[in-house]
């Protein structure tokens, strides 16, 4: 039969690593997220930069790849990250306008097939999710906080 004692610290034992545990979860909650709001900047960089040059010759819009990322030592949960920014060179329209200084012998400008709408609906998307992200990191950090003054006392 255990003892009263051993019960007892098994008991204050399993209270204190508890928390840790959870503020362990945490930070990879806390990880998830600010990995998130990277990529969410990056998306919304690439939208503008789409549309800033949506009238410029020559320009290749560009398109973003996004993978799941695991961490590197040890257990840990997946997460996103963007794996390459490339330029779609096959998004090109024909705009004829033979006064333009690079239109071809036809009169033909090659523009990039930048669509504003989807565009910005990319980066209102990105820009929604990112205040979704910036919240659950501020609600885990504010958890993180409170459970450091529950230790405390």
């Amino acid at each position: 039969m255990m003892s009263r004692s051993f019960i007892l610290m098994g008991f204050v034992l399993s209270l204190t690593l508890a928390p840790c545990l959870y503020a362990g979860e945490l930070s990879n909650t806390q990880k998830i997220a600010s990995d998130a709001l990277r990529v969410n900047e990056i998306r919304s960089r690439v939208a503008a930069e789409n549309m800033a040059n949506a009238k410029s010759p020559g320009y290749h819009p560009k398109n973003i790849q996004l993978r799941a990322e695991k961490k590197k030592f040890g257990k840990g949960p997946e997460t996103v990250a963007v794996k390459s920014i490339r330029k779609d060179s096959k998004r090109v329209v024909m705009s004829y306008e033979p006064e333009h200084p690079q239109a071809d012998a036809n009169g033909y400008v090659a523009l990039p097939e930048v669509n504003p709408m989807i565009e910005l609906m990319n980066m209102q998307e990105s820009r929604h999710s990112s205040e979704r992200f910036l919240k659950i990191h501020e609600a885990t950090t504010d958890t993180k906080h409170k459970l450091i003054g529950m230790m405390a006392r």
